[in-house]
């Protein structure tokens, strides 16, 4: 399956008065994880040309902690149209990362230091650098998933203020990242 696994570090101000990250900055996250998965293969980031965000939807299952660890975040394409893609995300514990440090000692994690990184979904990360990762996601370990959701992007042309129809690079990128889709637990539906 072709997700890919992007390390995100949580920061102290992601977290709210009730002690966890705030529902909020889930967006942040998944936005973290997004620029830093799909960078095109010539190194330009499709946000260059213009992609822009007109649907999100989040699904809550799982209070995340502030830790020194960071959080995997999952992502990979459940659609593409003319003109638009859909994204997918699970937001979930990375084992690789976790109680590796002495200051989380007891908690859920410990990486002291870890910036973003791009890896494949089997935890594999490049270093804690921002790049492109291949790799297969989902797996059969044991995992705490927080939050999954889905946001729909629409290819945008910064210069004329409109939507635009995706370049077949573009295209051809996407679809090698293409899976199922989520099923939200409170819809019962399918997102596509």
């Amino acid at each position: 399956m072709p997700r890919h696994r992007v390390l995100v570090p949580l920061r102290w101000s992601d977290m709210d008065a009730y002690g966890h990250i705030n529902n909020t900055q889930f967006l942040c996250l998944l936005e973290e994880a997004r620029v830093a998965a799909f960078a095109l293969p010539d190194g330009r980031s499709m946000a260059v040309d213009g992609v822009i965000v007109a649907r999100a939807e989040i699904e809550y299952l799982v209070p995340l902690v502030h830790r020194l660890s960071p959080v995997a975040v999952d992502v990979w394409v459940s659609a593409v149209s003319a003109a638009a893609f859909d994204l997918c995300y699970e937001v979930l514990d990375d084992p690789g990362t976790l109680g590796s440090g002495p200051s989380d000692a007891g908690r859920n994690g410990a990486a002291d230091g870890v910036g973003v990184g791009v890896g494949g979904a089997n935890g594999a990360g490049n270093g804690g650098a921002i790049g492109a990762g291949d790799g297969v996601g989902g797996g059969g370990e044991d995992r705490t998933v927080y939050a999954r959701a889905a946001t729909t992007l629409v290819a945008f042309d910064l210069s004329a203020g409109r939507p635009r129809r995706l370049t077949e690079v573009e295209r051809v990128h996407l679809a090698g990242w293409q899976d199922d889709p989520l099923t939200f637990r409170r819809r019962g539906g399918v997102r596509r």
